[in-house]
């Protein structure tokens, strides 16, 4: 699978959470021994860090998510793919949709047009289709299909001290983020989770202009593929 973006991953060792808890509790929340605060008092902090860094490196249009994909067999009639088989429970967005008949090989896919108005009578094939609300749709046909779903899906979840960090220099940003939400939240510091607030944006703004750079520097790969376009 080849990450987008954060490909300091690759062939290193990765930063586990705990050393983000180590650095929340060691460098902000004065609280080495975990007198005060719990691995689940912190994680919860760590989460929502994490979520929001992705949320603002895709605002910025630095593709922090992966490419994946996914075949799902579509009944006469159906529409609304997140209620079928095979549907991932970790989209972000939709890249491309492909469709074929079953048992057709794989140079028979061929692609959807994205579109707002999925009405019409049914026809062979789908033709369109919509993503809202988190929920991909196509166009009713009035026979089975199989579609090619192409989306990107979210990185790694973090869920405990042991899973892995996403990137290796994230580790700041998150310990810092994550502490200044925990002095306020957990805490009941505001003067505390103000000062780390502030060094947590500095880790911020350091990030995305790390990534805007190398993306900048990063040459343009053209991948040749052999599905179908109608």
């Amino acid at each position: 699978m080849e990450h987008l973006v954060f490909k300091d991953l690759e062939g290193k060792m990765a930063l586990l959470v705990s050393e983000v808890l180590t650095q929340m509790r060691g460098v902000y929340l004065n609280d080495r021994n975990s007198d005060r605060f719990s691995d689940d008092d912190l994680i919860p902090y760590i989460q929502e860090a994490s979520q929001f860094l992705q949320s603002e490196l895709l605002a910025h249009e630095l593709k922090v998510v992966e490419e994946e994909s996914s075949v799902i067999t579509v009944p006469p009639g159906d529409s609304n793919l997140s209620l079928l088989a095979g549907y991932p429970d970790n989209l972000v967005n939709v890249l491309e949709i492909f469709e074929r008949l079953p048992g057709d090989s794989d140079n028979d896919w061929m692609r959807l047009t994205e579109s707002s108005n999925l009405q019409g009578e049914a026809g062979n094939y789908a033709y369109n289709w919509s993503f809202s609300g988190g929920v991909v749709k196509i166009r009713p046909a009035n026979r089975e299909l199989e579609i090619y779903l192409k989306y990107y899906k979210i990185l790694t979840d973090i869920s405990g001290p042991n899973s892995p960090l996403w990137a290796l220099h994230i580790k700041g940003y998150l310990a810092s983020r994550a502490a200044a939400m925990a002095a306020a939240f957990n805490g009941n510091n505001s003067v505390r989770a103000q000062a780390i607030g502030a060094i947590s944006e500095q880790y911020k703004d350091n990030l995305l202009a790390i990534e805007v750079k190398e993306q900048q520097d990063e040459p343009v790969r053209h991948k040749p593929y052999s599905i179908g376009i109608r």
